[in-house]
């Protein structure tokens, strides 16, 4: 897959993804990057602006 331009090593986490399918990276193991499918309805939540999307944040620690 490429990735800003360049050519990755990637694995889907659970499924085969077709050619062309849009992803989302999960997570980065050495240099293999691990992916999963966009679903139809994230991908057209997120075509909006960008600094307008929300993220989870893996290191977030919640409120007590």
């Amino acid at each position: 897959m490429t990735i800003d331009g360049q050519t990755v090593d990637a694995a889907s986490e659970s499924m085969p993804i077709d050619v062309g399918q849009p992803v989302r990276v999960v997570r980065v193991e050495g240099h293999c990057v691990v992916v999963r499918p966009i679903a139809e309805d994230e991908l057209s939540a997120a075509a909006g602006d960008p600094l307008q999307r929300s993220y989870d944040d893996p290191f977030e620690v919640p409120p007590a």
